[in-house]
């Protein structure tokens, strides 16, 4: 078992959606903290980490030696009117991005500097890459998993869509780089920005990083209703529905 890999099924249980549900009833966010929590409380072999010392935040220890990275993000989008790329959502335009910009670590440089942008963005990317290293080598695991949960209120419909991805650690390659308004700019083949490195005040700056959708995804509509009392199959949630 604890060389097997990590799938999406064996981390976004029923156990953890009506975790997420007990979330929105309570009228709390579904931030990466609270998350965190509703995640380790599902496993039984879970154990919740986090912090500044170690890139894992949720580890999975006695059966699969595994670390979950779990980044939420408020990037799914909502319309009134049908644009490409969406799906009905109860009367609400749905759009789920393949992607999301997320902030991942903090940055030992300056962006207000005179620093080369590619020099500047390559040592975020390289301290990022000693984290990783060093939080495998900190939690005795194999290998650490990042769990995307895209998510976004549905409208009128007291409901939460999620949309959750996993996918092995890995960082963008960036194929140039340049400098924004008070930001350091890495972009992808595609064009888009895959590593940012910006700053809001001299004293608050922030190193993100794109995290893509590989493979399986999960996509669900969670109703703000008080949910059952347990959830150990997909038959127990109450309130909850799959999305195509």
């Amino acid at each position: 078992m604890p060389n097997s890999e990590l799938t999406l099924t064996d981390v976004v249980t029923p156990s953890f959606l009506r975790n997420l549900q007990v979330i929105l009833s309570l009228g709390l966010k579904p931030d990466s903290f609270n998350a965190e929590s509703a995640l380790a409380r599902s496993l039984p072999d879970a154990k919740r980490k986090g912090g500044n010392a170690t890139l894992v935040d949720v580890l999975l220890k006695e059966r699969r030696n595994k670390g979950i990275e779990l980044k939420c993000t408020s990037s799914i989008k909502s319309y009134k009117r049908y644009r490409e790329g969406c799906f009905d959502c109860d009367g609400v335009w749905v759009k789920i991005p393949d992607s999301a910009l997320v902030i991942t670590r903090r940055p030992n440089v300056d962006c207000f500097s005179d620093i080369d942008p590619e020099e500047g963005l390559l040592n975020s990317v390289s301290r990022l890459r000693e984290f990783y290293e060093g939080s495998k080598k900190k939690e005795s695991c194999e290998e650490i998993y990042s769990l995307l949960v895209q998510h976004n209120w549905a409208e009128n419909s007291n409901s939460t869509v999620f949309d959750f991805s996993l996918s092995k650690f890995s960082i963008p390659e960036m194929r140039y780089a340049k400098r924004g308004n008070n930001t350091l700019e890495g972009y992808d083949e595609k064009d888009e920005i895959c590593l940012l490195h910006n700053a809001f005040t001299r004293g608050s700056q922030n190193f993100s990083k794109r995290y893509y959708v590989y493979g399986e995804r999960l996509t669900v509509m969670i109703n703000h209703a008080s949910p059952s009392e347990q959830a150990v199959s997909w038959s127990d949630l109450s309130n909850v529905r799959v999305l195509p």
